[in-house]
């Protein structure tokens, strides 16, 4: 008999922003850490009622394995959907099912509306090993991934994609600077794969990554591996691309920040300054999102509607870490938080990797100012979105 996960109370009514409102819960409260994955391509259901959670006692190279969980915000409630999977859990971008990988080998696939599971792919030995940088087509036929192939005096990076109709496979693109990928689908219609190719990177001839250089430079190309085209990110243009970066719904456009704040044609007419930039194929220029009191956004995530943005703004290590959603059609912005109590250390469930969910109720973001890493949502307040168009 298939197991069905029950719902069950876990969540921590904490407090409402002091500027806006915002009515912030704290979804896991377990000794253990909980991470909501990443905010690229965000784990949410179409509707965005639910969001998928990875928890672990620790997460460790040498062992993997996590839970994977799934917040209803609705009831405020949340279920074990499934034990030991690994935590690279992969989807397309507010699609309705997670993609993960068992013990057993094979490629599985859970609904985050039903909580049912499906075996998708089975254990294929000759398909090169996943390194890192997932994503899966929004017809949920295709995934890419990079991987590192070992040998000779240096390892070979590059890109796999997979046809999980039958399980055919090819190296899409190879460079060997492709050690990070942050492999994305567009989110629309999936032609294109966004892909990141790092600065100088460094790795041992068995693929073990030492540095990941100066930052990252971005790139695209068609599923079918041609019409490669850079974008006018890193030097000569602008600074490095500090690997955070996303497409935004409807368009080849992609939001990403940059290590150092630049003057450049502003979103929404005339110039400004921030490390906040928008960039697309063809472009001879990226233009900037102005929000000059800002000195240093981090991780980007775009609503599902193309309209808006969230991000975290850092200035020091000890100081408030806002979130601020802001409007990409007319340059307004507001803190959505003051602080959302991040840090910005190694450990990944420390950043806010804050994104909006499919139906923009709720920000999804992570903190570890209590201890161990949680699991956020903070409510939009009604007109939020709306004082800002």
């Amino acid at each position: 008999m298939p197991f069905k996960p029950c719902f069950w109370c876990e969540v921590c009514h904490l407090y409402r922003d002091e500027d806006s409102d915002a009515p912030v819960r704290r979804l896991t409260s377990s000794a253990a850490i909980s991470h909501n994955i990443y905010c690229e391509q965000p784990y949410t259901s179409p509707d965005g009622r639910r969001v998928a959670i990875i928890r672990s006692t620790d997460f460790n190279r040498d062992f993997p394995l996590c839970d994977l969980l799934v917040a209803d915000l609705d009831s405020h409630q949340l279920a074990y959907a499934q034990r030991d999977v690994h935590c690279q859990i992969v989807n397309t971008a507010w699609g309705e099912h997670v993609f993960y990988w068992k013990p057993d080998g094979a490629l599985y696939r859970l609904s985050l509306s039903t909580t049912d599971e499906t075996r998708v792919l089975a254990r294929d030995p000759d398909m090169p090993r996943v390194n890192c940088g997932m994503s899966i087509s929004p017809d949920e036929r295709y995934l890419a991934y990079g991987t590192v192939i070992p040998g000779g005096k240096a390892a070979r990076f590059g890109i796999v994609i997979v046809d999980l109709t039958d399980g055919s496979w090819r190296m899409l693109y190879e460079h060997p600077h492709m050690v990070n990928p942050h492999t994305q689908f567009q989110p629309n219609h999936g032609r294109r794969l966004l892909l990141q190719e790092n600065i100088s990177p460094t790795a041992l001839p068995d693929g073990t990554v030492t540095s990941h250089g100066s930052g990252a430079n971005l790139i695209m190309v068609d599923n079918d591996g041609g019409n490669l085209v850079r974008l006018p990110v890193a030097p000569p243009h602008t600074s490095p691309c500090t690997g955070h970066q996303c497409f935004i719904p409807g368009s080849d456009r992609v939001l990403l920040t940059v290590a150092s704040r630049h003057k450049l044609p502003a979103v929404g007419g005339g110039h400004g300054v921030s490390n906040l930039l928008v960039a697309a194929p063809g472009d001879k220029t990226p233009s900037v999102f102005n929000a000059p009191e800002h000195e240093c956004f981090s991780h980007v995530s775009a609503s599902r509607c193309g309209r808006f943005f969230v991000t975290d703004s850092y200035r020091g290590l000890r100081d408030p870490v806002a979130l601020v959603i802001g409007c990409l059609t007319t340059g307004k912005y507001r803190a959505l938080l003051r602080d959302c109590h991040g840090t910005h250390g190694p450990q990944q469930w420390g950043h806010a990797h804050a994104y909006l969910t499919a139906d923009n109720r709720h920000v999804i973001f992570n903190s570890d100012y209590q201890g161990h890493g949680q699991v956020y949502a903070a409510g939009v307040p009604e007109g939020f979105l709306e004082s800002m168009l």
